[in-house]
């Protein structure tokens, strides 16, 4: 009985997967295996079954990172690790799509991106130490460890713009005038500048709450009397005033700040609508509270005890 056999140094058990099924389309009466130097047997045929064997799960992924690639937390690659974190949070918390993920070209279809951007990541998380290559569905590993990362790659300085009410009000009012805001010019959250007007940047900035006021919307608030913060996609005085803001003379008492963020993609494709209000996900508000240095670090751990650790700490 001719048996055809497939060898490399790894084979993905998807890629094994789909060897087989070119075999039962275009050579049924062949025996087809797939065997690689990590100890995977996969057979399909005249009863080769028998000869499968799966290699020990997690053993890449719990070795020592050999090389820490840069660039592991870019835009892009914040918002695909949303997309991949995300499948164990809540809609409510976070926006992302919603699907199983079995390669890179179904995540990149689903969240948007390009092919070579999400495979790029997978690889530099496979080489961090981070992926399991050896699941069935894509899969990341050591996320407590990963988070710690992610969260020291935040500490960079950010840029905050403080700004004042031109008339005195009140938190409730911003939040109302940034719903009409949204409501007015149809700048969702999630959509990228790109869609709505091709390779140009879109008229309107996007822009959501932020931090404290953030964790209050998301119902996992903990600390009160910071000024609230909002994102906005870049500078743009008419939406400033357009939210009952100014920049002027605002440097001594800012009643509002007003965040430009240096990860566009990552904040608002990710941020949830509460009520017509654009509010950052949950990881987002976690990674800017740990950087903050008002109170910052008690709102972070919060949260962690309340949302994230349960789902991805050491001790699950």
């Amino acid at each position: 009985m001719p048996v055809a056999v497939v060898a490399a140094e790894r084979v993905p058990p998807s890629v094994a997967e789909q060897i087989k099924q070119f075999g039962a389309q275009f050579a049924p009466e062949v025996g087809v295996g797939v065997i690689d130097s990590h100890g995977l047997r996969a057979f399909a045929g005249h009863g080769l079954e028998v000869l499968d064997a799966q290699p020990p799960r997690l053993v890449r992924s719990e070795r020592l990172p050999s090389k820490r690639l840069p660039h592991l937390f870019s835009d892009l690659n914040s918002w695909i690790l949303k997309t991949l974190l995300g499948q164990s949070l809540p809609e409510s918390l976070v926006s992302v799509p919603r699907a199983q993920f079995r390669n890179a070209t179904q995540l990149a279809g689903a969240a948007r991106v390009s092919v070579m951007s999400a495979s790029r990541f997978l690889h530099q998380l496979e080489n961090e130490g981070f992926f399991d290559d050896r699941a069935e569905l894509l899969t990341v590993v050591r996320v407590e460890d990963l988070l710690a990362r992610w969260v020291a790659a935040n500490q960079q300085a950010v840029r905050d713009i403080p700004a004042r009410w031109i008339i005195r009000k009140e938190e409730k009012h911003l939040f109302a005038a940034i719903r009409s805001y949204v409501s007015e010019v149809g700048v969702g959250p999630v959509s990228s500048a790109k869609q709505q007007h091709g390779a140009n940047m879109r008229v309107q900035p996007r822009c959501a709450i932020g931090l404290f006021a953030a964790a209050d919307a998301l119902g996992l608030g903990f600390v009160h009397g910071v000024p609230p913060y909002v994102y906005l996609e870049r500078v743009d005085s008419g939406v400033i005033r357009q939210l009952g803001l100014s920049i002027e003379d605002a440097d001594r008492r800012a009643d509002v700040f007003i965040r430009i963020p240096d990860h566009p993609e990552a904040v608002f494709r990710a941020a949830v609508s509460r009520a017509g209000l654009p509010v950052t996900d949950i990881l987002q508000v976690w990674l800017d509270s740990a950087a903050h240095p008002t109170r910052g670090r008690a709102q972070a751990d919060g949260i962690w005890r309340r949302a994230l650790g349960p789902l991805f700490g050491k001790a699950r």
